[in-house]
């Protein structure tokens, strides 16, 4: 008993750092939500979640194929679909670990360069957030428009 306890203690942390989106269930335990067919392929509506718990985006799959993506930016549905995701790079991206190592979120820019939203997965102190957030936005803020900046 000690052996689960010590199992499910040092795992769970761990898991709740790579969450990200929640399944919803019928009354019979069937998914209405992240669905995964049985050829590994993505169906239905996806739900994000930052840290907080704030759902910030809805993404619809049919087959493995993204068919919509909205943002939600202060209870309005924000169309992101051709927005263009794009990942920090791997030097970029052990800079920011090393400020906190659970580091994980995304960054919104709309087409004028502005930015719409920052949401980190994971909770991590304020003044991370303010660094790692500074050091993406002067890298990155001025050469992208209509993005999606994961980390």
């Amino acid at each position: 008993m000690k052996t689960i306890l010590l199992f499910v203690f040092l795992t769970t942390p761990y898991l709740a750092f790579f969450s990200q989106h929640r399944t919803n269930y019928t009354s019979n335990g069937d998914p209405l939500s992240e669905i995964i067919d049985p050829d590994n392929m993505k169906q239905g509506t996806w739900s994000y979640f930052d840290y907080t718990g704030i759902n910030i985006r809805l993404e619809t799959y049919k087959d493995n194929v993204l068919l919509s993506r909205e943002s939600l930016i202060a209870n309005s549905k924000v169309n992101t679909f051709e927005y263009r995701e794009i990942p920090i790079n791997d030097n970029f991206l052990s800079e920011i670990k090393q400020i906190d190592s659970k580091c994980s979120g995304e960054f919104l820019i709309d087409k004028d360069g502005k930015i719409l939203t920052v949401h980190f997965y994971n909770e991590i102190e304020s003044k991370y957030q303010k660094m790692i957030s500074e050091k993406i936005l002067n890298s990155y803020q001025s050469s992208f428009t209509n993005v999606i900046i994961r980390f």
